[in-house]
């Protein structure tokens, strides 16, 4: 049976749908990985909130509990307006104490979206998402010399 889910999810996967995969590593894999030295979590350069996010396969995936404006500006696109508009409605994020909090971990395509959909303005992601050292998401790319799609592969594996 188990050999039939792995086939299974590699075919899902080939496909495009990651239907078998959660959005983050277990807790046991996270710590596992942790040993490792091999996870990488970011957080979002805004004063007011706190916000941790991780990058996956997917996109990132900001964290539960993470931390974004109640407001947003006139200037934030349609689309990223929708997607705030629609993570609001669907209860994953919840207006608390002058702030949006994440009630799930939440999977977004690109670190720009994710910094603009919790923030209420558009910026981008590359320069707001730090690691621990305050290195920016864009000095770790760059000073790696990759692509981002190459740089993406890397950092989760």
């Amino acid at each position: 049976m188990e050999e039939f889910l792995k086939k299974t999810q590699t075919l899902l996967g080939t496909l495009g749908h990651k239907l078998l995969e959660p959005v983050v590593k277990t807790r046991q894999a996270e710590e596992i990985a942790m040993q490792a030295d091999t996870i990488e979590r970011f957080h979002l350069k805004a004063r007011k909130y706190t916000s941790i996010a991780q990058l996956t396969n997917e996109g990132i995936v900001v964290l539960k509990g993470s931390g974004g404006s109640l407001t947003a500006n006139s200037s934030l696109s349609n689309g990223y307006t929708k997607i705030r508009s629609r993570l609001i409605e669907e209860g994953l994020l919840i207006a608390q104490n002058d702030k949006l909090i994440a009630t799930n971990d939440i999977l977004l395509t690109s670190s720009s979206q994710a910094a603009a959909v919790l923030l209420g303005y558009p910026c981008n992601g590359l320069d707001y998402w730090i690691d621990d050292r305050g290195v920016s998401l864009k000095s770790v790319r760059v000073n790696l010399k990759y692509t981002y799609s190459q740089w993406m592969v890397l950092t989760i594996h």
